[in-house]
């Protein structure tokens, strides 16, 4: 028993003097670091174009719908309301485009997208907001997901036989 006593005895003494943590002597001083985070967006499609058809030139008219995938990243997302804009470059005659976010798949972050109504939105060449951003945790500042946006064309007018082209331009907007 004596024997234990001594080597435990002899271990501590021994973690006193060699096991403790080095401690300097002296003054210390505090250096303050500064870092800082980009903002960065990435917004893509899934496609760049996409076709639609009228079945009936008659007035009233509604074509296919053509379903397009976007994917959104972006870490400084202020703004909560049009944050997906779209526009075209040209309106075409007799005919309306319109566009809705059907669902926004989040990827896990502080935030999320939500179609700003339940029907379509006719579009037209300045740009008119489709989607609006929902806090979810913390800031909200990061979005982070795929979205699908559809698209479909009205007849506003009899239509002549002929093909019909615009350029449809959507935009993330974080700020």
């Amino acid at each position: 028993m004596r024997a234990k006593f001594f080597l435990a005895f002899l271990a501590w003494a021994v973690c006193q003097f060699y096991c403790r943590p080095a401690a300097a002597d002296g003054d210390g001083v505090d250096v303050v670091l500064h870092l800082s985070s980009q903002s960065a967006i990435t917004f893509t499609s899934s496609q760049s174009s996409f076709n639609l058809t009228l079945s009936d030139f008659a007035a009233g008219s509604v074509s296919d719908t053509a379903q397009i995938a976007y994917s959104v990243t972006a870490n400084d997302v202020g703004r909560i309301q049009d944050n997906v804009m779209v526009r075209m470059d040209v309106l075409m005659d007799g005919i309306a485009l319109e566009t809705r976010m059907d669902s926004f798949s989040s990827r896990g972050t502080q935030a999320h997208l939500v179609s700003k109504g339940s029907g379509f939105v006719t579009l037209n060449t300045f740009d008119q907001g489709v989607a609006d951003k929902v806090t979810d945790q913390g800031d909200g500042k990061i979005v982070d997901g795929d979205m699908i946006l559809s698209y479909h064309a009205r007849a506003m007018a009899d239509l002549a036989a002929g093909q019909h082209e615009a350029t449809v331009t959507v935009t993330f907007v974080d700020n």
